[in-house]
């Protein structure tokens, strides 16, 4: 008797397991929540720019080991308009699933408004 990977249907299923496990690994995206505050008109004197930060988070097995990743970024996020105000911040959060890990991911963006003050 032939071992099983030796038989038509076994190599049929070598060729193909592989090339349909690559397509699901690392394919699958989520878009988990968008939250943004009331956006607010940008006064026509100042002196704005768009801002924008991304970070990630890996997550192997379940086992979280950055737990102040929000905060992190928020901060890594604040520090791109140190002496002026951010006005309309939106952040994005999704994931990346893949074989027994995922990553996530936060993206702020936001328009620096420097020294105007907002009522």
């Amino acid at each position: 008797m032939k071992p099983w990977f030796r038989t038509s249907m076994g190599a049929i299923f070598l060729i193909t397991a592989p090339a349909l496990s690559g397509c699901a690994i690392g394919l699958v995206k989520s878009l988990h929540n968008v939250s943004y505050l009331e956006q607010a008109p940008i006064p026509a004197i100042a002196d704005a720019k768009p801002i924008e930060r991304d970070v990630t988070r890996n997550v192997l097995l379940g086992f979280i080991t950055n737990t102040d990743f929000v905060d992190n970024g928020w901060k890594s996020f604040q520090k791109l308009c140190p002496n002026g105000t951010i006005m309309n911040p939106m952040v994005r959060h999704s994931t990346d699933l893949g074989f027994l890990a995922y990553k996530e991911h936060l993206h702020f963006t936001g328009t620096c408004v420097g020294n105007v003050e907002i009522e």
